[in-house]
């Protein structure tokens, strides 16, 4: 578990596969994002107001999501590094409304 400016980054495991052509073996570290109350992050947007209207978007849709801080990148190794867009912003998804239709899936959050 490591801490990127407020965002909370686990490994959800290792998995690996044959990759392409040449048949190289890759392996990956997956990674969750949750913010400081542990909600999962849904996606990163390029500013506050893109991430407002996303909120109320999920909002009509029966889904309660927060605007929090924006998730590290992640490079070509599978690693999280700093996240470098100065005005990002992170999306979390908190719970669906009972009776709401919306297809999206809310994983556990994160448990300290």
């Amino acid at each position: 578990m490591e801490d990127f400016g407020g965002v909370i980054v686990t490994s959800s495991g290792i998995r690996s596969h044959v990759r392409g052509f040449n048949g190289k073996l890759e392996i990956r570290r997956y990674l969750n994002f949750y913010d400081p109350e542990g909600h999962p992050w849904y996606s990163n947007f390029k500013s506050q107001e893109e991430a407002e209207a996303a909120v109320e978007m999920f909002a009509r849709e029966g889904v309660v999501a927060v605007v929090g801080p924006k998730a590290p990148w992640i490079d070509d190794k599978g690693r999280a590094i700093p996240n470098r867009d100065e005005n990002a912003v992170g999306v979390y998804l908190v719970k669906k409304l009972e009776g709401s239709k919306s297809k999206i899936f809310i994983r556990d959050g994160y448990r300290k």
